[in-house]
Formats: structure tokens, C-alpha cells, sequence
């Protein structure tokens, strides 16, 4: 059985691939529901070796809207960045899958 990890489970994507695999036979979910502070390596970790996932969407991160962006730009940058680089290669897992945003 696949063991899968969705962080954002509670967000605008995370929802719809959360019923989506829901409907999907074979799939053992499991959502981060903003438990463990996705930016500490730490917490990241111990979630990893915790869960054991061999597959990973990772959906979440760092919001605040228009103003906050324009207040503290680079925290949610970094904060970001932080998240994806972690995501992008967990130690235990086979594969992960990252969402990007695109502006046009």
C-alpha cells in the first residue's frame, strides 16, 4: 500500500487531491492539518520518520495576503524556499511532488 503525505491537506488544492484520493483504492492519506512547523528541520524530520510516506504533495505555504506580502516579503520567500528544499528530497521517501505557483 502506498503511504501518502499531503501538507496543505486543508487548503485550496490540498482539499480537491485530498477527495480525489480519497476515491482511489490502494492509497493510505495522510495530512498534515498544521501540527508540525513545516519550516523547521527538526519537525520536518521527525514528521518524515514519524509517517514514513513513499510519497509526498507537498501544497503548503506560507500566506498572509496582499498587505502582509508587502510587509514582510522576504519571510514568506523564505520561509517557502525553506519548505520546497525539504520536501524536495526526505530522506525515506521515494518520491514527492512540490506545487508551484505561477504568475502571469
Amino acid at each position: 500500500m502506498t503511504r501518502i503525505l499531503v501538507t496543505g491537506a486543508s487548503g485550496f488544492l490540498g482539499r480537491h487531491l485530498m477527495a480525489q484520493l480519497g476515491k482511489e483504492e490502494g492509497y493510505f492519506t495522510l495530512d498534515d492539518s498544521g501540527d508540525t512547523d513545516l519550516v523547521s528541520p527538526y519537525e520536518t524530520y521527525a514528521l518524515m520518520v514519524g509517517k514514513r510516506p513513499s510519497l509526498i504533495f507537498h501544497l503548503a505555504a506560507a500566506v498572509g495576503g496582499i498587505g502582509a506580502n508587502q510587509k514582510k516579503p522576504g519571510t514568506f520567500f523564505r520561509d517557502n524556499m525553506l519548505m520546497a528544499s525539504m520536501y524536495s528530497r526526505p530522506r525515506g521517501s521515494t518520491r514527492s511532488v512540490a506545487a508551484r505557483h505561477a504568475r502571469s
